[in-house]
């Protein structure tokens, strides 16, 4: 287990890292032993920095929520981080990018919760906890270099843990609906960045996107937590991150449901 100061002195490193544009060696290369209970005390701990200057805690993003990207990264679940309010960009916004690492988006939903959800509860009980529900994006970037410049051991998922998950920021639709008139499995989405264009279905998503509440549930409830009702949850993508750079125009076409886009600078 991870000394105090062990912790401390990893998230003073991430600190810098997202304040000077420069990855880190990953955690878990440096700390052999890295467990991940470990991985989420860092992350805990940057958590309350951010909190301690302000920064509002508004939900959550889920990562690794498809058995291939579980698999590339050495985990047998997904994984989380934190969403903060000043993280949002609107919808047809444009996102700085400047002094950034590697910044990358995805297509998800959002579950903007109705009530409270903790522990282990059935996907029904998740479905119902929904408010409602929207197309959004998710702006990841990563604070943990993809390779330990030493070791040669790649980044894996203890690191992107620590990472905060990679969060960065997220933008969401304001075109909502009720997740529970939807059969969300079936839900298709296309990102393009220029003419690059991928395209993913939400059955990917743990067989279907409120499955992803249920997860969430379950690991927050191991470390004392729980979802609160307000509470903004991004499910995880049916895609892998698509690259950013300065001047990319991103679409994420959900159909009917709505699209998401942003522009790159």
């Amino acid at each position: 287990m991870l000394q105090q100061s062990d912790i401390d002195g990893l998230v003073d490193q991430l600190d810098a890292a997202a304040n000077q544009g420069a990855a880190i060696r990953p955690p878990a290369a440096r700390y052999p032993g890295l467990s991940l209970i470990d991985a989420y005390r860092v992350q805990e701990a940057w958590v309350a920095r951010h909190l301690a200057r302000g920064r509002r805690r508004v939900g959550y993003k889920l990562g690794l929520t498809t058995a291939a990207a579980q698999r590339n990264l050495g985990i047998d679940r997904p994984i989380y981080g934190v969403l903060y309010a000043d993280g949002e960009t609107p919808n047809g916004g444009r996102l700085a990018t400047g002094g950034l690492i590697a910044p990358r988006a995805e297509p998800e939903l959002a579950f903007t919760m109705r009530a409270p959800l903790a522990g282990e509860v059935s996907a029904a009980e998740a479905l119902d906890a929904i408010a409602h529900a929207a197309p959004a994006l998710e702006i990841i970037d990563n604070r943990v270099l993809a390779k330990d410049p030493e070791t040669g051991r790649a980044r894996c998922a203890l690191d992107i843990i620590a990472d905060g998950g990679g969060a960065l920021g997220f933008i969401i639709s304001e075109q909502r609906f009720d997740p529970r008139t939807v059969d969300m499995a079936a839900i298709e989405t296309v990102i393009c960045v220029g003419e690059n264009c991928q395209t993913g279905r939400f059955d990917a998503v743990f067989g279907s996107p409120e499955k992803a509440l249920v997860e969430l549930a379950r690991e927050l409830a191991r470390r004392g937590e729980g979802l609160a009702a307000g509470d903004i949850v991004l499910t995880g993508s049916p895609l892998g991150p698509v690259a950013l750079a300065a001047g990319d125009h991103v679409v994420a076409d959900f159909g009917a449901l709505g699209k998401i886009e942003v522009t790159a600078q």
